[in-house]
């Protein structure tokens, strides 16, 4: 007995010691936790102290306290906020806040951001604008045409929101007044036409708003102050001159060098005529009889002892009329040769002065001693 006595002592001894243990510190929550709406791509960012084993839940509620699916991360920002809040035109135009907590393997917290709102006529901690697009402005005639692209159209956000359901309106406020128009969703790009008052400046500034069937109101923040863009005459001449100029000065260039240039006749091919005249003068055989050079004629006629030039020939060019009596000429001088002989072989007689020889036994012959 004094054994299972003391036993239980000692097992209450332990179950005080450890109810008198401090509990576990709970997990610290994320501070600072702001939301960034300047325009319809919204993020939230906060601080928290490093620590490797911190993951975060992000949840997105609205003014009926529903929160979404937490998305987890271990980074200190999330970027993809537009996805919740831009769902629809009716969550667009609501309250929103963020709830970002930590936590860790038992233990977690959680911190809120302020709430935030795009729609102009709800209240909450902070106030969204969309971003007006770039705005065009140009001189047409005494006015100006006003343009910008359609952000129902080409803003992915507000384009998935409104499903073309809406309209956006939007005014263009100048020096002495202003002037307010719609564009609806189906135009690509939205216009109006301004005309501005003598003597002010030719400068705008827009703002814009879309609106839905319960009295919610989408605003723009306004656009930069855009002005018309005038080139002066003079300018525009300083401009354009120098360049005519030059343009002139390499055409006439480019005549008086052409003008320069001797102009290169085509090489035109001898007449097959007087190719073939020609072998036949040098080769002593063949003829040409052809109706294509000056005149009818029949060149040549070629037998094996001796070149006759048959007198056919009907005005013939110059140069073969050349030939021809160079040919005529030697012929004639063959046979002045042959009537009065010459010496050495085959007819090779040289042409010299004429002498008289003493063959003997009184004989005489005629012979020739070059000169």
């Amino acid at each position: 007995m004094p054994a299972i006595v003391a036993f239980t002592a000692l097992l209450m001894l332990l179950e005080c010691a450890l109810s008198l243990q401090p509990a576990d510190v709970s997990l610290a929550p994320p501070t600072n936790v702001t939301v960034n709406c300047t325009d319809s791509r919204a993020s939230v960012h906060w601080q928290y102290a490093e620590d490797a084993d911190v993951r975060f839940l992000v949840y997105v509620g609205d003014s009926e306290q529903h929160e979404t699916t937490p998305h987890e991360t271990t980074h200190r920002t999330y970027e993809n906020l537009s996805a919740w809040v831009w769902k629809s035109l009716e969550s667009a135009m609501d309250v929103h806040y963020v709830s970002v907590a930590a936590v860790a393997p038992g233990r977690g917290s959680l911190n809120k951001s302020a709430t935030f709102t795009y729609n102009s006529f709800k209240m909450a901690d902070v106030k969204c604008k969309l971003a007006f697009p770039d705005v065009d402005v140009k001189a047409d005639d005494g006015s100006a045409i006003v343009s910008f692209r359609n952000p129902l159209r080409h803003d992915p956000q507000l384009r998935h929101a409104t499903r073309g359901a809406a309209t956006l309106r939007f005014n263009a406020t100048y020096d002495f007044g202003a002037v307010e128009d719609f564009c609806g969703p189906h135009q690509n790009v939205c216009r109006r036409d301004v005309t501005f008052p003598p003597g002010s400046a030719e400068c705008v500034t827009l703002r814009g708003w879309v609106s839905d069937s319960v009295g919610g109101r989408l605003d723009f923040g306004s656009s930069r102050r855009t002005c018309v863009k005038r080139s002066s005459g003079r300018a525009t001449l300083l401009v354009v001159l120098p360049s005519v100029l030059v343009a002139a000065t390499l055409l006439i260039c480019v005549a008086v060098v052409a003008r320069r240039l001797p102009a290169k006749a085509p090489k035109e091919p001898l007449p097959k005529c007087l190719e073939v005249a020609k072998l036949a003068l040098h080769a002593q055989v063949g003829c040409c009889e052809v109706d294509g050079c000056a005149g009818h004629y029949s060149l040549i006629s070629v037998d094996d002892s001796s070149l006759s030039v048959s007198t056919e020939v009907e005005s013939l060019p110059l140069c073969l009329e050349e030939e021809v009596q160079e040919a005529e000429e030697e012929e004639q001088k063959v046979e002045d040769d042959d009537e009065e002989g010459c010496w050495g072989s085959n007819y090779d007689c040289p042409h010299g002065d004429r002498v008289n020889l003493d063959m003997g036994d009184g004989d005489q012959a005629v012979g020739y001693m070059e000169r």
